[in-house]
């Protein structure tokens, strides 16, 4: 084997397929190391990896899910695939899965690059958006071209950034018209945004939160049913993006309970209950516990909102 081969590069093409000399070190490791135990391996790649950052583990971890779902489909095993490992393939084969924690662009497979977790985060950015009465994309695109969120990358301002939020809102406040569907498209494209802007910005003065929770606020009481909005379109959406909002501190589950409350969630109690089953599911699916478990908050805020519990008001 070459010395210059980076992973991505066609090892094997038979009638089934092609597969990459990724594909070959991951089958040979699972065979020598694990006994062909391919769970085994998953957990000594994402065990070895635990003081990194979560994208690399996460994409050896996707490369290896769908390697498995290729073998699955084309009824073969690692062995079937490989043959007999041989140890100089091994030892490659440690270095690229288990020592090595970095990674390079020309150095990694499409399942590497499609992380189930930048499936999900594109999803609760945008992804509902075509099925609104009125899609929120043009409006998200007016307000990305009137304000750079991404030159505010790392601004040691936190001030300024709570005036760059502040600026979002203004700005879809003016997209807006008396129509609810102009209304919702317009104050849902300003959420995405404003996720952006949670990302991008230094918020130490927590300006960014609190215009981010009044937006959130507004946005559950504009009237999307009388707008048209599918209900399972709006709770799916709504938790989506409220999910991946409140890994930088907000909503937190208070005001959660307020905004399922001021949304009407009691009129839809069995869909979004299902809908953060599911939503759930999907998460632990994708490894992404943190967003797991605010789904399962999410499940109690809902049943306070809807008067199920004590101190719930249900209307």
């Amino acid at each position: 084997m070459s010395a210059t081969m980076y992973g991505p590069e066609i090892w094997k093409a038979d009638d089934i397929g092609e597969w990459s000399y990724w594909d070959l070190w991951f089958c040979t490791l699972c065979l020598i190391d694990h006994d062909g135990n391919w769970d085994a391996l998953d957990q000594a790649i994402w065990e070895s990896h635990r003081y990194i950052g979560r994208e690399i583990r996460e994409a050896k971890w996707s490369h290896l899910v769908n390697l498995r779902e290729r073998l699955e489909l084309a009824e073969l095993t690692a062995a079937t695939l490989i043959g007999t490992p041989d140890k100089r393939t091994a030892t490659k084969a440690r270095n690229k899965l288990i020592k090595s924690t970095s990674l390079q662009r020309y150095t990694i497979t499409e399942p590497m690059r499609d992380l189930p977790s930048g499936r999900l985060t594109r999803r609760a950015m945008s992804g509902w958006w075509e099925k609104f009465p009125v899609s929120p994309g043009p409006a998200y695109r007016l307000l990305d071209a009137g304000v750079d969120v991404t030159a505010w990358r790392y601004a040691e301002d936190g001030w300024l950034a709570g005036d760059l939020a502040d600026d979002i809102v203004t700005l879809a406040g003016k997209q807006e018209s008396d129509a609810p569907a102009v209304q919702v498209a317009a104050r849902r494209a300003a959420l995405t945004l404003l996720h952006q802007a949670q990302a991008n910005c230094d918020d130490s003065y927590g300006r960014v939160g609190m215009i981010v929770e009044g937006a959130l606020d507004v946005y559950a009481r504009t009237p999307w049913r009388q707008a048209g909005l599918d209900a399972g379109v709006f709770w799916r959406d709504f938790i989506e993006i409220t999910c991946l909002m409140s890994n930088y501190g907000t909503p937190n589950a208070e005001l959660m309970v307020e905004l399922f409350r001021g949304a009407q969630v009691a009129r839809d109690i069995d869909l979004v209950e299902r809908v953060l089953r599911e939503a759930k599911s999907e998460y632990r699916a994708a490894r992404m516990s943190w967003h797991a478990d605010t789904a399962g908050t999410w499940h109690a805020c809902v049943a306070m909102a809807a008067g199920h519990v004590p101190g719930g008001h249900g209307r």
